[in-house]
């Protein structure tokens, strides 16, 4: 990771950190103005830290972890019955707000790596379009595309059991690919997961970056597009074709993918036939390979009579 961006997120990641802390003490403060919750902390503390003495010398602990196990239920019972909110509000609760994790990067730091390079490199963001909207007629969604809605759903809430590794949409421009693809990619990011999602003509951008070896936020997004449980790209087709970069990077990503089981999802108005005569027999078969694919045609026609697998 570079250099540059990684001490700015780590800077970022200790503001977080130190804001929480300081906000847990805070309440933590106001809470010991009530004398009992003051009595009943102090206990708990002072008995912990006997025993933590006694175990370091090795000295018979007697009774006293009966008796912390007693100090600690009341203190809890007492937190619990007057509703005192004394944890620390950590915006990820896997690395509390760290960055790592057992010295590897946690999933929410790379996500946060990830933003600040789209934002670096001028990236465009995701369109904020969720499944729960209820204007997709509005928005430009013809029937054939909103008949998808409830197989994708499915496919967001199975994510991790899905045994679908690659979706290809086909169809014309306003048929309202990208609002589904948006749909998609919110709803799994609000459960959790890292998605990437980029324009054809921004997927360009990076793999040429990534070949030139320029040491910048374009290339840096280069490893996302591997690493992301899921990848979209939209509007396939669109983007510059640059000899001995755009087919060979395009291969290259695909398959590593599928062969690391990450998913990908490619929306285009390319026909199948137009599909091979751009991108070649190799890609369209990798991508709507009938044992792991799902590849439609806006229109209801599929492309392979591919049925997808969940």
């Amino acid at each position: 990771m570079n250099k540059q961006f990684v001490s700015k997120l780590n800077a970022e990641f200790s503001n977080k950190r130190v804001e929480a802390e300081h906000d847990l003490s805070v309440r933590f403060a106001a809470a010991m103005q009530d004398q009992r919750f003051g009595e009943l902390y102090t206990a708990k503390r002072s008995l912990e830290n006997e025993l933590l003495r006694r175990s370091s010398m090795k000295l018979d602990a007697g009774d006293l972890r009966q008796r912390l196990k007693d100090a600690t239920k009341a203190y809890d019972e007492y937190v619990i019955s007057h509703n005192l909110d004394i944890e620390a509000h950590y915006q990820c609760p896997i690395c509390h707000d760290k960055g790592w994790v057992d010295d590897k990067p946690c999933k929410c730091y790379m996500e946060a790596y990830s933003d600040l390079l789209r934002k670096e490199a001028l990236i465009s963001p995701l369109p904020d379009f969720n499944f729960e909207d209820n204007r997709l007629e509005e928005l430009g969604v013809n029937e054939k595309t909103q008949q998808l809605y409830p197989m994708f759903q499915k496919f967001c809430d199975n994510f991790d059991y899905s045994k679908l590794r690659s979706v290809y949409l086909s169809g014309a421009v306003g048929v309202g690919k990208t609002t589904l693809l948006s749909c998609i990619a919110n709803k799994l990011i609000k459960n959790g997961k890292y998605v990437v999602y980029v324009t054809a003509f921004d997927w360009s951008r990076i793999v040429l970056a990534k070949h030139l070896s320029k040491n910048d936020a374009l290339s840096e997004l280069y490893d996302s597009l591997l690493q992301c449980d899921l990848l979209i790209i939209d509007d396939l087709g669109t983007e510059p074709m640059y000899k001995n970069v755009s087919l060979e990077y395009f291969l290259s990503i695909v398959d590593w993918r599928i062969n690391h089981g990450k998913k990908t999802i490619l929306s285009s108005n390319l026909t199948g036939d137009q599909f091979v005569k751009r991108y070649g027999e190799r890609a369209f078969s990798r991508i709507c390979n009938k044992a792991y694919a799902y590849a439609t045609y806006i229109d209801g026609i599929d492309l392979r009579k591919i049925k997808p697998k969940h």
